[in-house]
């Protein structure tokens, strides 16, 4: 065997070697660094819990505020990662919003990979405690979870399907039946009343239920109430 070939040789068995150690550390990270819905939501259900908890959606800018989970924080993977895969601005997206790097930290995207891939720059960066949430958006929605919607988001959607009547989109008053007509309503909304107000101020339900309203449940249904400051 000449020179040439030995060096591809150990260059091949170093390629193993690197490749057994990687899959062997992803293998080990796992079980730790994967949240689940379930675990999610256990989470999320715990206010002493969430107070050293942060949320992080990676998505773009423009589907954050189409609807994103509850509490979270957007840091688009683009203004964190470039092409190349390395820090932009050595991760000062993440830094100056997250300065405490002891928090434990959730990230969910719509691509597993670049979650996974964002979180490991994170922990790059010293973040001691970082979790990829498994699915993302997506999996959340086929949970039949709820997303928050931003004024932004929701009235670029209310502009495009008002006055809904497409069958794929509708927007639910759920106050109480003098608040809606008093006080008034977005144009479009249709008032079914809360059964949260139905057993708080003695309302009567209302005359027509969800169920009768919206009759495809793939459909997207945005909720409001009325709330006092």
């Amino acid at each position: 065997m000449n020179l040439e070939q030995r060096i591809k040789s150990s260059l091949q068995v170093f390629y193993v070697v690197i490749a057994v150690l990687a899959f062997a550390s992803c293998e080990q990270q796992q079980p730790d660094c994967l949240i689940s819905y379930d675990e999610l939501k256990v989470m999320m259900e715990d206010e002493t819990v969430m107070q050293n908890i942060n949320i992080v959606d990676i998505r773009p800018r423009e589907a954050w505020i189409e609807g994103f989970i509850e509490g979270s924080i957007n840091i688009p993977f683009d203004t964190f990662i470039d092409h190349d895969h390395n820090l932009i601005d050595d991760g000062t997206a993440l830094t100056s919003i997250m300065i405490d790097k002891d928090r434990t930290l959730i990230f969910y995207g719509s691509e597993n990979e670049d979650v996974e891939l964002f979180a490991h720059q994170a922990a790059t960066l010293g973040y001691t405690d970082v979790h990829c949430y498994v699915g993302g958006i997506e999996d959340w929605k086929q949970h039949g979870d709820f997303l928050v919607i931003t004024y932004s988001g929701f009235k670029a959607w209310h502009d495009a399907f008002c006055p809904f009547d497409d069958g794929e989109n509708y927007l639910i008053d759920v106050n109480t039946k003098r608040i809606y007509i008093e006080n008034g309503h977005i144009p479009g909304a249709i008032n079914i009343v809360s059964n949260y107000f139905v057993t708080k101020y003695g309302q009567e339900a209302s005359d027509i239920t969800l169920e009768e309203v919206v009759l495809d449940k793939n459909a997207k249904v945005v909720f409001y109430c009325y709330i006092e400051t």
